[in-house]
Order: C-alpha cells, then sequence, then structure tokens
C-alpha cells in the first residue's frame, strides 16, 4: 500500500530537508546571516561623509587671489600639541581645495594669535562680537576665530559657527570630543580599533571644512538653504556636501565686490544687490533673504575708525586749579573726558581753542601726539606735537611719554623707544608721583625693554600696581628667555628689544612653516645674541617639530642649564619624552612648566591628560581643578 502525501508527511519532509541544508549549510551561514561585526561595520560605512564640491570655475578665470586670514584661537582651542597653528593652517588648507578651483582664491593665513577670550564660551553670538571688538581686520580680508568645542554634541551649525552676512569676522569651534570617541568605541566595539578611529577622523574633518565654508559663504552673502544635502543647511550632516546654482551666484557675487574693493573700507555691494534682487530660489528661507536685503539697503559700510594701541592708553589725572589757565584745565579735561573712546576728532575740538596758542602748556599740546592722523592735523599735528617736546621742562617726562605712546600707536617703535628713554631720564632727575612711574614701567614693557622697565618700577615705592607690572615683567622675561643683565648670557638693555624683535620673528615664521627664514634668522640670533637662553629653547622646538628628538633633548637641556626658569623648554622637554614614549620620565619637566607659569591654560591639561594616562585619576582631577583657580577658561569663573 502506498501511502498518499498528506499534511504531516510534507512537513516531515521539510523538516528532513531543512535539517539537511543546516548541516551541509553551517558554513556558509556566514554569507547570508549578518553578524555583529558585519552589522556595525555596515552601519559605518553608511555614516562615511560626503566630499564636499563646488562647481568648476566661470570660463576666463585665470589666476588664484591670495587672501590674507589673521587667525586667532582660544586657550582651550590650543590644547593638544606643540603646534596648534598647524591644525589652523590644516583646516586652511581643506577649505582652500575646496574653493580654488571654483572660486580662484586661496586662504592664507597673515599671523596666527592667542585670544585669550573673555565672552561666554556657551554664546558664539557673544564672542564673535568680542572677536569684531578685539581686531577689526581692516588690515586684512578676514579674521577667524577657533574656539573651545561645545560640552554637548550638536549638528545645529549656528551652535558650532557663527559670522555676519557681508561681516569680516567668523567664529568657529574646535570638534574634537572626548565624549564622541567614546560613543564611537560603544557603538562599533566589534571593529578594529583603528576602523573606529579612522571613521571618527573622517567625520571631525568633514564637519570641520563644512562649518568653515558655511560661515565663510556667509560673509559674501550666500544664504541658507533648505536642502539637507547642501552646504548651507542649518543642520549639518554627513551629507552636506554641494551648493545650488543660486548659491553659487550670490558667492560670486559676493566674493567679487570683496575683491574689487581691494583694501579699501567700503565695499560696493551693488553686485551682490542685484543678484538677491534678481534670483529666487525654492531652498531659501524668505526671512533670511528680506534680511540680507535690509542689509544691502543700508548702502556700503563706512570706515573702520582708527584703532588704539590695544593695551589703551594710560594718562595722568585730569588737572585741576594750578599754574595753568582756567581756559587750559577745561580744554584738557575736556580732552581727556573723549580721549578714551577713540574720538580723535572730539579730542581735537576739545583742544583746538588753547592748542595754537603760544602759551598753551607742553602737555596740553602733547595730548596731540597721541591723535590717530586727522586731514586737519596732516601738517598741524606734527608741529604742535613737536612744540610740545621743545617746550617741555627739564624735568617733566609726560610730553615724551605722551610722544612716545603716539609713535607706539603708529608702530614707530624706534622712534617710540627714543621718547620713552627720554621720559626714563627726565623723571630720574626729578620727583615723580608713582603713577608716572607706573605708566613709564608699563610703556618700556610694551616696548620690549625690561631691565628699564625695572628701573622705572624702582622709584614707584609702594604702589598698589607695581607688584603687578613686575610679576608681568618676570613673566616675559621667562617666556623670551631672557635672563636679568648680571649674566653673561643677557643682552645689554639697549638691545634687548632686538632680541625680543628676532624671537617674535622666528615664532611668526615657525606659525606659517616658513623654515628657510627661521633658519636665517637663528643664525642672525647666534651671531648677536649668542648664548642667550631663549635662542636655545627655539632651537629645541625647532628639532622636535621636525622629529629630530635627540638634537631637540640637547637644545632644551643647554636651555635649561642657562636659565631654569624658562617654562616653554620644560614644556617641550615633556614632549620630547612623549614622542620617545616615556609618559613617566615626562612627568617631572611638565609639571615644572606649569609651575613656572600657571596663567598658561594648556599645559595644566596636558598634564591632567598624563596623569590619566598613568592611571593617576585623582591627580589629574586636580590638575583640572588648578587649571580652572590658576588659568580658568576664557568666559569661565574661576574656581573658588
Amino acid at each position: 500500500m502506498v501511502e498518499k502525501p498528506g499534511r504531516f508527511g510534507s512537513l516531515r519532509r521539510l523538516a528532513v530537508v531543512l535539517i539537511l541544508s543546516a548541516l551541509w549549510g553551517l558554513d556558509s551561514q556566514a554569507q547570508w546571516l549578518p553578524t555583529p561585526s558585519s552589522r556595525q561595520r555596515k552601519s559605518a560605512e553608511s555614516m562615511a561623509p560626503q566630499t564636499v564640491k563646488m562647481p568648476a570655475a566661470e570660463p576666463g578665470l585665470a589666476t588664484t587671489r591670495v587672501l590674507r586670514v589673521r587667525c586667532y584661537a582660544d586657550r582651550d582651542w590650543r590644547i593638544g600639541g606643540v603646534r596648534w597653528q598647524d591644525r589652523v593652517r590644516a583646516q586652511l588648507e581643506a577649505l582652500n581645495r575646496i574653493i580654488e578651483p571654483s572660486l580662484g582664491v586661496r586662504l592664507e593665513p597673515e599671523r596666527f594669535e592667542r585670544w585669550e577670550r573673555t565672552a561666554n564660551p556657551g554664546n558664539l553670538r557673544d564672542t564673535l562680537g568680542e572677536l569684531e571688538s578685539l581686531d577689526r581686520g581692516a588690515d586684512v580680508d578676514w579674521v577667524f576665530g577657533f574656539v573651545t568645542p561645545i560640552a554637548i554634541a550638536t549638528n545645529s551649525i549656528h551652535e558650532i559657527g557663527m559670522a555676519r552676512y557681508l561681516g569680516r569676522h567668523l567664529v568657529v569651534r574646535g570638534m574634537s570630543s572626548v565624549d564622541l570617541m567614546a560613543q564611537f568605541n560603544k557603538d562599533f566595539d566589534r571593529l578594529e580599533q583603528g576602523e573606529r578611529e579612522e571613521l571618527y577622523s573622517s567625520i571631525k574633518a568633514h564637519k570641520e571644512v563644512v562649518v568653515l565654508l558655511h560661515e565663510w559663504a556667509h560673509t559674501s552673502g550666500v544664504l541658507h538653504s533648505s536642502d539637507p544635502s547642501r552646504v548651507m543647511n542649518p543642520v549639518y550632516s554627513h551629507n552636506s556636501s554641494t551648493f545650488s546654482a543660486q548659491d553659487m551666484a550670490l558667492f560670486r557675487a559676493g566674493l567679487a565686490s570683496r575683491l574689487d574693493a581691494g583694501s579699501a573700507a567700503a565695499i560696493d555691494w551693488s553686485r551682490l544687490k542685484a543678484a538677491v534682487e534678481g534670483s529666487s530660489s525654492d531652498e531659501w528661507f524668505t526671512q533670511d533673504r528680506q534680511e540680507l536685503l535690509r542689509i544691502l539697503g543700508s548702502g556700503p559700510p563706512k570706515a573702520d575708525p582708527p584703532e588704539r594701541d590695544p593695551l589703551g592708553p594710560t594718562l595722568p589725572g585730569t588737572r585741576g586749579k594750578g599754574s595753568w589757565a582756567r581756559e587750559d584745565v577745561e580744554a584738557y579735561n575736556r580732552a581727556l573726558a573723549v580721549f578714551n573712546t577713540g574720538k580723535d576728532g572730539e579730542v581735537w575740538k576739545a583742544l583746538r581753542p588753547r592748542a595754537e596758542l603760544p602759551e598753551a602748556p607742553a602737555e596740553l599740546l602733547s595730548l596731540i601726539c597721541r591723535l590717530a592722523p586727522l586731514p586737519e592735523l596732516a601738517t598741524l599735528g606734527p608741529r604742535l606735537c613737536q612744540r610740545a617736546l621743545d617746550h617741555a621742562a627739564a624735568d617733566n617726562p609726560v610730553p615724551f611719554l605722551n610722544a612716545a605712546e603716539g609713535a607706539l600707536m603708529r608702530k614707530e617703535r624706534t622712534q617710540a623707544l627714543a621718547h620713552a628713554r627720554e621720559a626714563l631720564r627726565r623723571a630720574g632727575g626729578s620727583t615723580q608721583q608713582p603713577s608716572t612711574w607706573i605708566w613709564l614701567a608699563k610703556l618700556l614693557r610694551r616696548l620690549d625693554s625690561p631691565t628699564w622697565a625695572e628701573d622705572a618700577l624702582t622709584h614707584a615705592g609702594d604702589a598698589a600696581s607695581a607688584d603687578e607690572v613686575l610679576a608681568d615683567l618676570l613673566r616675559a622675561r621667562r617666556i623670551w628667555g631672557l635672563p636679568p643683565g648680571d649674566g653673561h648670557s643677557a643682552p645689554p638693555p639697549d638691545e634687548e628689544n632686538a632680541y625680543v624683535e628676532l624671537w617674535r620673528r622666528v615664532m611668526g615664521d615657525l606659525d606659517k612653516g616658513r623654515w628657510k627664514q627661521v633658519r636665517s634668522a637663528l643664525a642672525e640670533g647666534e651671531k648677536r645674541f649668542a648664548g642667550v637662553p631663549g635662542l636655545l629653547t627655539l632651537s629645541c622646538e625647532v628639532a622636535l617639530i621636525q622629529r629630530q628628538l635627540g638634537s631637540a633633548t640637547k637644545s632644551c637641556m643647554a636651555a635649561l642649564a642657562a636659565m631654569e626658569e624658562q617654562p616653554r623648554a620644560h614644556y617641550l622637554l615633556a614632549h620630547v619624552k612623549l614622542d620617545q614614549g616615556a609618559r613617566k620620565a615626562a612627568l617631572a619637566p611638565m609639571k615644572r612648566a606649569v609651575e613656572l607659569d600657571p596663567r598658561e591654560r594648556e599645559p595644566w591639561l596636558e598634564l591632567a591628560q598624563l596623569y590619566r594616562a598613568l592611571g593617576r585619576s585623582k591627580e589629574s582631577s586636580q590638575a583640572l581643578l588648578d587649571a580652572d583657580k590658576a588659568a580658568p577658561a576664557a568666559g569661565r569663573p574661576s574656581a573658588k
């Protein structure tokens, strides 16, 4: 009897087939059943950022224009390496690879500046305003500020970057995130460490260039886009990579307006205005377009007012009754009342009724030495300033102090130092108020003449600010590697400013990677300032950057033998040890760098990182607390 196939017979055969298939296909199972590692790898691949692209250049674009950017970085952004400037340079180069083929321009760093930011780090609008006040950028094309990373993860571009339409300034946050890297390690724990780091680095680099390009585009009038794939979308994603044709039309028109203006303070934005009025896009936000048109409708911006020395003038108290005529006292006091506002026209207006009178006091006239060039003072100003110096009493240093301040404002440092030395000579032969000696010491400090500044302080008595100025001079000597004049390795007082100028030149050339100039300056320094400890520290830094660890060690040790109180030399020596894999050996020089200059935040944070790497978490936490007391992050209240 033949059994008829039924439901249970079919199920039995199916079960046999499945069992046999399972036994036969165990080795091939991984080919069609996803494993945890393959799932993570697929997820990681889906997060790979898109390459940022711009349309090809318009026909007729023959040469590349180089545009200058002054770059500021706050304390927290600078952490993470000896040459933080290289990280800025790398971001600019990544941007240039995108914009140069399309727009025919490239951005080059004009100078790198450390920024002791005071604005709340959580408020980028205030931070941008502080940068605008700090440096109006009248002599460069743009001013970029690089600031502390945000404490929480966000993809809102204007939480991590900010610029004004048609502005000259922008700020962007650092993108490094220990928390994000830790999350990557958790989410992709089945991947190799190298794979995780590669994914993290690619997303970080993509985010950096997208945010920087987004904010830079705003300064040429490019509007936000609602398309998530656009660089100009207000929300960052790994797909942010393109510009629309309308975006590019605004970009080219706004950038052309800037290039046409050259060094002129006022920019004619009529080409951009026509482009905005003559085009539309469904991607643009109506409110953004109306805001840009409102700005464009207000006419070209006015020329920036002249800048004063960033340290600000230090003036004697207002004049009361005395040997001066009442009208002179009133004119002088009116001038002082508006002096610090930067309104030099108002200062001249207050002084003018008395300035051309033969009996005008020298101190009153000397205020004119400190005014920025005004059309009506083109020839009259220098004549009245010289008259103030010619008529000054033999024991009166104030007119020469004012003349020195004016020369320093005009960047005539040689003339400023000559006036300051004459003020020092005159003050030494008379009885002066402590405030005058403090003023003179601060001025000589700004002119990089610490010995003469210290001489002035010896006459200041117990003035409250004398200790503060003396501490600043000590810190400057340690930073410059310039010992007091009682040692054989110190240059004479009249050569100190020349040494500091050379030191700054080397640091600036290092920032710009100009190795030929660095070598030339160091050779010049060896001839003029042989044995000065700061030069040995510079040689150590050059060797460290070039990975010549043996030479770096030798130079740093020689620098410290000549002047042990150089925090930079200790800091560099710690990095030599770290590069050699000797973490424990790096601890002592890093701690000494912190002891010698507790106001510098980077060594504190690197000391905390070093303790953490050595498994000393308690000391790491204490170093962070000490950092917030001694060198609080800009905008963060100091720990009590």
